[in-house]
């Protein structure tokens, strides 16, 4: 990952506006663009960051554990690093919209050993919400081992930002290579139904087969 002010204010971010401005410009089928993996909860405290952290919040140094480590769920940095990618979303947004599209991020989330909703990407929803039209919100619940019934937890949980402005991810990937069953993708359709959650994107492609599909069908009709 390039470092998050390298993205928001360096020469990648200019690269990535680029990309966004020929995408939206040049290809009159597409109705969205989605921006992914822009995940700084564990990364991005190098020396730029710190500098503009200590700026933001009137501090000489990042918030800290006992142990010394930088205390990266601390309301300060969320706070700090929400408004920087929300600045420069906004710009995104912006290019996407003057050319009729809408700009998508994707976030990742995950349930606690208390079963209670995680956000696992370092940003504030709301903020991100003010500044693209969607989030897709990743819960991978086969991954990290979880019930498929879980997805109910998580769709209650994000109903609090709208259920128009959520698309809830479903990953087909599971432990040591896997790939979840049509049954477990089925309970966790409907799970995430009961809940109200009425966006779903199932993902990849490329690891459905006719099971998986037909599960979409019955349920789609």
């Amino acid at each position: 990952m390039v470092g998050l002010i390298e993205l928001t204010q360096g020469n990648y971010g200019k690269l990535l506006t680029s990309m966004v401005t020929y995408l939206a410009s040049n290809y009159p089928d597409v109705n969205s663009i989605s921006i992914t993996e822009l995940i700084y909860r564990l990364d991005g405290y190098g020396p730029d960051e710190k500098a503009s952290y200590t700026q933001f919040s009137h501090q000489n140094d990042w918030p800290r554990n006992s142990d010394g480590s930088i205390a990266i769920d601390d309301p300060s940095i969320i706070q700090w690093r929400s408004q920087l990618l929300g600045n420069f979303l906004g710009k995104l947004a912006a290019i996407a919209h003057a050319h009729g599209k809408q700009l998508y991020l994707d976030v990742s989330t995950g349930l606690d050993k208390q079963m209670q909703f995680t956000d696992e990407s370092g940003v504030q929803f709301n903020t991100m919400l003010q500044k693209v039209d969607k989030l897709i919100v990743w819960y991978y619940y086969y991954l990290d081992g979880n019930s498929p019934k879980t997805t109910q937890i998580a769709a209650t949980a994000l109903k609090q930002y709208g259920s128009s402005r959520i698309i809830l991810s479903i990953g087909l990937w599971g432990p040591d290579n896997t790939v979840m069953d049509a049954n477990n993708l089925q309970q966790g359709i409907q799970s995430a139904q009961q809940a109200g959650m009425s966006n779903l994107w199932i993902t990849p492609a490329t690891l459905m087969d006719s099971s998986h599909w037909q599960v979409l069908a019955n349920l789609w009709k």
